[in-house]
């Protein structure tokens, strides 16, 4: 007598194999989603960093905008329309030059942000 077609343990455990690595197809598929929205955040981050930065930079040394204290507003990202707070300091080093910090993150989360620094120097004219 021939048997033909599968036992049923066969069967259950072919349907279990092909679950567990249906789950773990999907796992990845839920990470890298989430690491993606992850690095989308920091990017921006990161060019509007480097956008407030060049901004301050632009500026005449004795500007107002560059006068002593913290500063802080909320941007719109245009490529994720994502919210964002910008946060700078400027601080007085001596009289030739100023310490800039720039931070910046995602409002309203808990994700990393970008912390740029730069140093204005009035003698090197940036």
């Amino acid at each position: 007598m021939t048997n033909k077609g599968f036992t049923l343990i066969e069967t259950l455990f072919s349907l279990a194999l092909t679950v567990f690595l249906i789950a773990g197809a999907a796992e990845l598929m839920t990470r890298a989603a989430h690491l993606k929205k992850k690095s989308d955040s920091l990017t921006a981050s990161s060019g509007l960093a480097a956008s407030r930065i060049e901004a301050l930079r632009a500026l005449p040394f004795d500007s107002a905008a560059l006068a002593e204290g913290s500063y802080e507003e909320s941007v719109r990202d245009r490529a994720t329309g994502r919210p964002f707070q910008v946060k700078w300091t400027i601080d007085k080093v001596d009289d030739q030059s100023k310490l800039i910090t720039v931070l910046v993150r995602p409002a309203q989360t808990s994700d990393r942000g970008t912390e740029l620094k730069m140093t204005l120097s009035r003698s090197l004219g940036f």
